[in-house]
C-alpha cells in the first residue's frame, strides 16, 4: 500500500500522482498551523504506529515523533490556543503534547470512526462513527454519526447529538470548517448498508452549527 498525492496550482491542471512520505503508511486530514503543515500518518504492518510529520509544502514530509505505538488509525489533529496538539485516534485514544511535539501523553478516549476535531472560540468539537446503541434515538437503523464536547480539564467526552441519518447503515466520516468563535460548518455522510458487490446510495449532509 503507498499513499499517493497530486496537486494543482489553478484548480483544473493536476500533477501526476506521486508518492507520499513512506510506504505502507495512510495519512489522515492534514492540518495547518503557523505555516507548517501537519498530518497523522499510520502504518498497520510490521510495527504498527502513528507518526506525527511535518511539511511545507504539502509534498515532502518528514518524521517529527511518534504518536501512539499500536494497532491505531485514523488520527485527527488539533492545535489548541496555547499551541498544545490534540490527537484524536478512532481506535478510543486522546494524546496530547506541548511543542515541539516530541512526546505525547496519551489518555483513554472514546471509539469513533472516522473522528474530525474542531476548535470553535474556546469549545473543543469532536465527531465522528458512533452507534444507536451506545446513544439510543428514534432514527432508523444502528450506525450514527456522533457530536461530542472534549472538556481538555477532566479529558472526558460529552455526547451532544447525534447527527442526522437517512437509513443509519453506514454513517459518519465528517468533517468541520471553523467560521468563528460561535459557527461552525459540519459536513458527514449517511448511507444505506454495505453489502458486497451490491450498489447503495449514500447522502452529503452539510450543517451549521451555533455554540452558544
Amino acid at each position: 500500500m503507498q499513499t499517493m498525492m497530486s496537486f494543482t496550482e489553478d484548480g483544473m491542471l493536476w500533477s501526476e500522482p506521486t508518492p507520499v512520505y513512506e510506504h505502507g503508511f495512510s495519512l489522515w486530514k492534514p492540518v495547518t498551523h503557523d505555516g507548517t503543515h501537519y498530518v497523522a500518518a499510520d502504518i498497520m504492518t510490521g510495527e504498527r504506529r502513528v507518526e506525527l510529520l511535518q511539511s511545507k509544502d504539502g509534498i515532502h514530509w518528514q518524521k517529527v515523533s511518534t504518536i501512539l505505538t499500536g494497532a491505531y488509525t485514523e488520527t485527527a489533529l488539533l492545535f489548541l490556543p496555547d499551541n498544545t496538539l490534540m490527537a484524536v485516534s478512532r481506535q478510543g485514544k486522546v494524546s496530547l503534547a506541548a511543542p515541539p511535539y516530541e512526546d505525547f501523553k496519551v489518555y483513554s478516549g472514546i471509539n469513533v470512526g472516522g473522528p474530525a476535531a474542531a476548535l470553535v472560540g474556546k469549545t473543543i468539537l469532536v465527531s465522528g462513527r458512533t452507534s444507536n446503541l451506545a446513544h439510543p434515538d428514534d432514527q432508523p437503523g444502528n450506525s450514527r454519526t456522533g457530536l461530542y464536547l472534549f472538556d481538555r480539564a477532566t479529558k472526558e467526552f460529552h455526547h451532544q447529538m447525534n447527527m442526522l441519518t437517512k437509513w443509519g447503515g453506514d454513517d459518519s466520516y465528517p468533517h468541520f470548517l471553523t467560521l468563528d468563535d460561535q459557527r461552525v460548518l459540519m459536513t458527514w455522510y449517511t448511507g444505506e448498508g454495505y453489502e458486497r458487490g451490491v450498489a447503495k446510495q449514500a447522502n452529503l449532509y452539510l450543517a451549521r452549527l451555533r455554540i452558544e
